[in-house]
């Protein structure tokens, strides 16, 4: 069913070279916004628990501590 969804875009990704397979994915929501304060400074952040082996700016995490992260200027609204 989602691959007769899909079915115009496979056709122009195969035609432009692309391999193409379909896989059905459930997204839950791992991350939220937060707020920093450095150097003055009010930074807006994602806060989230890197996955057990991820390695974040060369620290290695466990998959249980949380962390907050500046990954550049977030929209207003995040919906």
């Amino acid at each position: 069913m989602l691959k007769r969804l899909v079915k115009r875009a496979i056709k122009k990704a195969e035609f432009a070279g692309a391999d193409i397979d379909i896989l059905a994915l459930a997204a839950v929501r791992a991350t939220r916004e937060g707020t920093v304060k450095r150097g003055g400074n009010a930074l807006p952040t994602i806060i989230g628990t890197p996955m057990t082996g991820e390695i974040v700016d060369g620290e290695r995490f466990d998959g249980e501590t949380e962390i907050a992260m500046f990954p550049g200027d977030l929209p207003k609204d995040p919906e």
